[in-house]
């Protein structure tokens, strides 16, 4: 992309992303219980939240529209699994984990990020500190004691780092008795089951997400009549998708059924 375009895409993001920080603010003033019930059927309550501040997203996130498709395709393929792990690789300010922690109801949980330091204090007090382990930059799953160990019980790895997942994948041995919901930043899905195959996994499903989805009449509604004093073009504004390039999400497992 020419130079002049990224400056000007910038300039347009940061006017975007200024404009959303109001709404949120509308998101966070609405419900006097202080807890947001969000489209997923998650809930938040305000006393998580280190501030509202350096949250990617946070409007979205709080109403469990970022990248529902995921959650979605977990709540009817995978809830009611009794995993013994949740863990996220890549798991930012830990909004997300925390969603998919409350609908899958694992027994312990692992979040790591590259940037920890900026994030670990928001997991603690997001998680209470109760079975949570926190790591920092992975390079390979083998620095993740318990997808190796024996004798654990199965486990639901999310795996987000900005591209990388593929090469991640490749280090090391398959994770035994494991479902991986892995992003994939590439429309070309040719050949997908054989790479998958070829690092010991099958491929369960795709998710693809949709950006019109956002803007469905009854997305829209739920969302607007969710929020005190929000327009429908405010909320179109927030519930955008941003992304210029294709994101797929892939289910594979490792599970023997």
């Amino acid at each position: 992309m020419p130079s002049l375009n990224q400056y000007i895409w910038r300039k347009w993001y940061s006017y975007q992303s200024a404009l959303n920080k109001k709404t949120e603010s509308k998101i966070i003033a609405t419900n006097s219980k202080k807890i947001i019930t969000g489209f997923d059927g998650a809930l938040i309550e305000h006393s998580i939240l280190e501030s509202t501040q350096d949250y990617y997203q946070l409007g979205k996130k709080l109403l469990g529209l970022y990248e529902y498709e995921v959650k979605n395709y977990i709540m009817n393929t995978l809830k009611g699994i009794a995993f013994e792990y949740f863990v996220s690789l890549g798991a930012s300010d830990g909004i997300e984990a925390y969603r998919y922690a409350q609908i899958l109801q694992p027994q312990k949980i692992v979040l790591a990020d590259t940037e920890t330091d900026r994030y670990q204090k928001k997991w603690i007090k997001m998680f209470n500190s109760n079975n949570l382990t926190c790591l920092g930059h992975i390079h390979s799953l083998n620095q993740v004691e318990c997808l190796n160990q024996t004798g654990v019980g199965r486990k639901l790895v999310l795996i987000d780092v900005e591209g990388c997942e593929v090469a991640l994948l490749r280090q090391g041995q398959a994770i035994p008795n494991a479902d991986l919901i892995v992003e994939y930043h590439t429309s070309d899905i040719c050949n997908i089951s054989e790479l998958f195959a070829s690092f010991g996994y099958r491929v369960c499903g795709f998710i693809p997400i949709v950006p019109q989805f956002y803007l469905k009449n009854e997305i829209l509604d739920w969302a607007c009549n969710k929020v005190c004093n929000v327009s429908t073009k405010e909320m179109i504004r927030l519930l955008f998708e941003t992304r210029t390039y294709s994101v797929c999400w892939i289910h594979i497992s490792s599970v023997n059924e």
